[in-house]
């Protein structure tokens, strides 16, 4: 045999070695609409994905106290086969009235930039997960409340895919 057709019947003993491992490579599915969830609340420090403290519907009593007095509320969403450059909107709203945050942002407000609006920038096969929430400074009398129901609705394209709520109790 000369070195060609040796070359040839290596390779084509590696591509049918390789052709089963290609053939079960798992191939993304990407739904049809974009697909929308809130997984859950948090109190932690919004450093990477927050650990979740509590479910959609339920109570969040452990309440993470930051830094001189620090506290957040966050939520944790999911976005998957959303198509990139899509128009997107958040909302977070509720707690004590003395913080500033118990009303509810209107849609065309929430889609604006600079109050909760943006364009999803991941690719539309990409599941990615979000924090999205409230820093609070401690006063000089400890942490701030944050007791209360908070609600959350996510947009896009400025109609409203999900609308969630939690309440916070802290102990």
């Amino acid at each position: 045999m000369t070195r060609l057709p040796r070359l040839a019947l290596g390779l084509a003993a590696a591509a049918t070695l390789l052709a089963p491992a290609a053939a079960s490579a798992k191939r993304v599915s990407v739904p049809r609409r974009p697909q929308v969830k809130v997984v859950g609340f948090s109190t932690f420090v919004r450093v990477g994905i927050p650990q979740i403290q509590a479910r959609p519907g339920r109570t969040l009593t452990a309440c993470y106290d930051g830094y001189n007095g620090q506290r957040e509320v966050n939520v944790v969403w999911q976005g998957f086969g959303i198509p990139k450059g899509t128009k997107m909107g958040i909302a977070f709203w509720g707690g004590p009235s003395d913080l500033g945050t118990g009303t509810e942002t209107s849609d065309a407000d929430a889609m604006k930039p600079g109050s909760g609006g943006f364009r999803w920038t991941h690719k539309k096969a990409q599941k990615v997960q979000v924090p999205y929430g409230y820093t609070f400074a401690g006063g000089p009398y400890g942490p701030p409340s944050i007791d209360g129901v908070w609600t959350v609705k996510i947009l896009i394209a400025g109609r409203v895919v999900v609308r969630k709520q939690v309440t916070i109790a802290c102990a």
